[in-house]
């Protein structure tokens, strides 16, 4: 959703996903209109590289849980870790039990604590860049809403010979 948004797409989601809406849904059948589709560019500015996760200055946020964030598990990718200077916020703390996303002042402090501020360069990532989108989503949320994606993420930068902490 995260993406389609970055692309200038309408998009959203829903907080709890569909068993939270079950009730709400109709049933009649549907009717959709054909669509076009007009390929966008990917805006560079809300990309990140392995260069830039690695510079100094930029708070980055890794999704992972925190068992592959220290190196304890890595069940994917040839080298276990995280990218030095990282922080581990798992995307998985800021949904609750019931599915649906915890409270907005307890994910932006979280984010705050983890050094995330108006104007600081904010980048986030994961296994793959796919959990990372949910945290840009939550950056969103809260407020800070130009945080960037590093696609590449764990899988691009474990295969490379640059340091890796645990």
């Amino acid at each position: 959703m995260i993406l389609l948004r970055v692309i200038g797409r309408r998009a959203a989601v829903l907080d709890g996903g569909m068993a939270a809406y079950r009730d709400r849904l109709e049933t009649a059948e549907s009717v959709v209109d054909r669509a076009t589709f007009t390929p966008t560019p990917w805006p560079t500015d809300r990309l990140a590289n392995i260069d830039d996760v690695t510079a100094d200055g930029a708070v980055v946020l890794d999704a992972r849980n925190g068992d592959r964030f220290r190196g304890e598990y890595e069940p994917v990718d040839p080298r276990a870790g995280h990218i030095p200077g990282a922080v581990n916020l798992p995307c998985r703390d800021n949904v609750g039990s019931d599915g649906r996303l915890v409270d907005r002042d307890e994910i932006r402090r979280s984010y705050q604590d983890a050094g995330v501020a108006d104007g600081v360069d904010v980048i986030a990532y994961c296994g793959s860049g796919v959990t990372a989108c949910h945290t840009l989503l939550t950056l969103e949320r809260t407020g800070f809403a130009n945080a960037r994606l590093y696609p590449g993420s764990w899988s691009e930068y474990s295969r490379t010979d640059r340091p890796v902490s645990r």
